[in-house]
């Protein structure tokens, strides 16, 4: 869903940029041809013109700088016998422009994002010598076309994933409606959309502050007023408390949203009253604060709204006390198992580039004026941070010889660790959002995750450490690993290993301490899984309860010593929900949260 707000906020933006251009393209067609002095005496309503028989007046062309270009000029223009020190003709021309050229060809009265001039008056006429822009029109035709299609596809794709998924519920519904009473099942959608909500509260808030503070910045003439720096200054406060409370992870999910809605009233009624202050003030700086502050106003009423229904919901004694376990298991301290001994040449130079390339970037972009080269320069320095990170991250063996807590084990097959998952709030410099990941940042308070690492995996991703295994007696060293661990986590797969581990872990007495991950595969692929679980464990006393379940909206099951098993399920299975699951699990293991939670 981010990705989707900033690809649009990105193609909006240049059709912004190009769209006064294609317009006139689209209108006129061609230029229309007259001279400077028919066009100082009668005027013309053409905005595409090419003129003749000007006459500039370059001693009195005046400087200027945007982002467009490092330097330009305006330059007077008039008609023969007049040098055009009226003003009443300006010039939008590159400083390294032709200044032989018999016709000037451009928009008339055609800006964009540019300032105008402080020196012209409102009778003045601009040519922007310089448009249209070719290049501009196109990538500002063709960014919102290819946004389009790619939403289409992938909107297409959704609705034939959502069939085929429809397809599988139906086919495993028979007995979901009449539950065994040794079968609970915990919904986390009431947790799950509050946090949504609170993501978007968050989202709007920057989206607010991007869409309606900046542009009334960039539209005012010389230095904003104290009323404008004040709402700049208030809105970025704004931002950084929000997305600290956010972040603050001993916050359970009803305290954030009312924190948020008492901030959002408190800066929007601040807002308010400083547009009613300054009435006689610039109107447009008044209308971007009484913008804001209902955008505050809004997001406001929403947290609020979502914050009531969260507290009406008939479950919510049991809904609260898994929120509490949750966020008390998360906020503890997390030890990193990284170490620059283990390769030093890489790590250091993989992060001296990352640093290197992120400044030079920068300085480029700054004396450049050409912001992108930044953000390109971040990138490629992000991406060699992370690459870094894996140099550093030690293998299991040795962070077992580092931390004396049990492993959590987490099995699954090898092609399931680049199994990507939506709908967590990713940032650039985040490692990819992989189901492995999120189950070894989830789990890692209970214990450090480890996984059996693929044979001739030189250097893993980030996640679970991995514990490499020679291929002759790999199964003898899975069954100790597993004999070792405080709980063990497993992925439903088709292959070979992943069945093996499969059996004999439904060969246990005691299911205890085992959980069973359904992981957000393909319809198909993840009616197969289901299919093989559930022959295997069709005789077992605890795992045959499975059946009893839709596996399309089924997270992971986990059985419970002397109660009733534990199915974790929400309607929407994505990064978010997964995400909660592993933590619900984490806060059984460590205490946090009592069972039973029914």
């Amino acid at each position: 869903m981010l990705g989707w707000s900033i690809g649009a906020l990105v193609a909006g933006g240049f059709l912004v940029i190009g769209g006064p251009q294609i317009g006139v393209l689209l209108t006129e067609r061609r230029p229309t041809t007259l001279s400077c002095r028919a066009l100082l005496e009668t005027g013309t309503r053409a905005r595409w013109v090419r003129l003749s028989g000007c006459t500039p007046a370059w001693e009195n062309a005046r400087s200027f700088k945007d982002r467009r270009f490092r330097e330009g000029l305006y330059v007077p223009l008039g008609a023969p016998g007049n040098n055009g020190t009226s003003n009443r003709l300006l010039a939008r021309v590159e400083t390294a422009g032709d200044r032989n050229a018999g016709t000037w060809e451009g928009l008339l009265d055609v800006r964009e994002t540019e300032k105008r001039p402080p020196f012209a008056s409102a009778s003045t006429r601009i040519l922007y010598v310089d448009r249209p822009d070719a290049w501009e029109v196109t990538v500002s035709v063709a960014a919102p076309v290819l946004y389009a299609v790619a939403g289409t596809l992938a909107l297409r794709r959704r609705a034939r994933r959502k069939a085929a998924l429809r397809d599988v519920a139906r086919r495993f519904r028979p007995g979901r409606d009449s539950l065994p009473p040794d079968l609970h099942v915990l919904n986390l959608d009431p947790l799950l959309g509050a946090r949504r909500t609170i993501r978007r509260a968050l989202a709007a808030t920057v989206a607010a502050l991007v869409l309606l503070l900046v542009p009334g910045l960039i539209s005012l003439q010389g230095t904003p007023s104290p009323l404008m720096a004040l709402v700049a200054t208030v809105s970025v406060a704004a931002c950084a408390v929000t997305l600290a409370v956010f972040w603050w992870k001993r916050s359970p999910t009803t305290r954030r949203l009312a924190i948020i809605t008492t901030l959002a009233f408190i800066l929007a009624a601040v807002l308010i009253a400083l547009s009613v202050a300054s009435a006689r003030g610039n109107r447009a700086e008044m209308l971007v604060a009484s913008a804001f502050a209902a955008a505050l106003v809004a997001i406001a009423i929403l947290t609020m709204n979502t914050r009531r229904r969260l507290l009406l919901q008939p479950d919510w004694a049991r809904l609260a006390d898994v929120d509490r376990g949750v966020t008390r298991v998360l906020a503890r301290r997390v030890p990193r198992h990284e170490t620059l001994r283990r390769r030093p040449a890489q790590i250091v130079l993989y992060q001296s580039a990352a640093l290197a390339i992120v400044a030079v970037g920068v300085i480029v972009a700054l004396l450049t004026r050409v912001k992108p080269l930044a953000w390109v320069a971040g990138a490629v320095g992000i991406l060699l941070w992370r690459r870094a990170r894996r140099h550093a991250s030690l293998d299991a063996r040795e962070v077992q010889e580092k931390d004396p807590r049990p492993p959590v084990v987490l099995l699954r097959s090898f092609a399931d660790d680049e199994l990507e998952m939506s709908g967590l709030p990713e940032l650039m410099w985040s490692p990819p959002t992989t189901m492995s990941w999120v189950a070894a940042e989830r789990l890692a308070s209970i214990g450090p995750v480890v996984a059996v690492g693929e044979p001739g995996e030189e250097l893993p991703p980030l996640g679970p450490y991995r514990l490499f295994l020679p291929a002759g007696n790999w199964h003898v060293e899975v069954e100790r690993l597993i004999a070792s661990a405080r709980a063990v986590f497993l992925v439903l797969g088709r292959s070979q290993g992943v069945l093996w581990e499969l059996e004999r872990i439904l060969a246990r007495e005691n299911p205890g301490g085992v959980t069973v991950i359904v992981p957000p595969a393909e319809p198909g692929d993840l009616e197969q899984r289901w299919e093989a679980f559930l022959a295997l464990a069709r005789d077992h006393r605890v795992w045959r309860l499975a059946q009893h379940l839709d596996p399309t909206a089924l997270l992971l099951v986990r059985p419970m010593d002397g109660r009733p098993a534990l199915a974790i399920a929400a309607s929407r299975p994505d990064g978010a929900a997964y995400a909660m699951a592993f933590g619900v699990c984490a806060a059984l293991e460590a205490g946090t949260l009592q069972p039973p939670i029914s």
